[in-house]
């Protein structure tokens, strides 16, 4: 039995599969651990969510970013080969981008327009959603920082842009 550590780290190094070994504080570590983060705040989000058709959307969007996170190494990991993305599983489709977007439509419909600034709060689950929203800005921001070193699928920066907005209108409608 293996142990879940190696000791690996304590020199603040990491490496991916295929053995590559990158610095813990390297561009591609802080993307994925902030998608990893975002994965796991939306599982607290489902903790404050009852069992009905947001819960499966919210873990639908956890299944997709840890797909993400799979093309983001993939694409990037490899940067110290060949370069070629020969084979790369795109882990988000138009039709997701579209089910964010239906989604965040449908949410809006059953809101009063907004008028102010939302200041999160109003209970613990519309303010995890919320946290949920700008962990969800800050993979984002990481995410882009990747993409200009090496560019990513377009799908994936559309897709974490319309999550964010998505959390947004979430984190109001569980505030109603």
């Amino acid at each position: 039995m293996s142990k879940i550590y190696s000791k690996k780290g304590d020199a603040g190094k990491t490496s991916l599969g295929g053995g590559t070994v990158f610095s813990k504080d390297d561009p591609l570590i802080e993307c994925i651990g902030a998608v990893d983060e975002l994965i796991s705040n939306l599982g607290l989000l489902r903790a404050y969510t009852e069992k009905n058709d947001r819960d499966k959307l919210i873990e639908w969007m956890q299944n997709k970013l840890q797909a993400i996170i799979g093309d983001i190494v993939q694409i990037h990991a490899e940067r110290v080969k060949d370069g070629s993305n020969d084979g790369l599983m795109e882990a988000i489709s138009e039709d997701d981008i579209k089910k964010l977007e239906r989604t965040i439509d449908r949410i809006e419909q059953n809101l009063d327009p907004l008028s102010t600034f939302v200041i999160p709060g109003k209970n613990k689950a519309s303010a995890q959603a919320h946290v949920a929203r700008t962990v969800c800005r800050r993979a984002e921001r990481r995410i882009v920082s990747l993409n200009r070193e090496k560019p990513l699928p377009p799908a994936i920066l559309q897709f974490i842009n319309r999550l964010s907005d998505t959390l947004f209108m979430i984190a109001r409608s569980m505030a109603e």
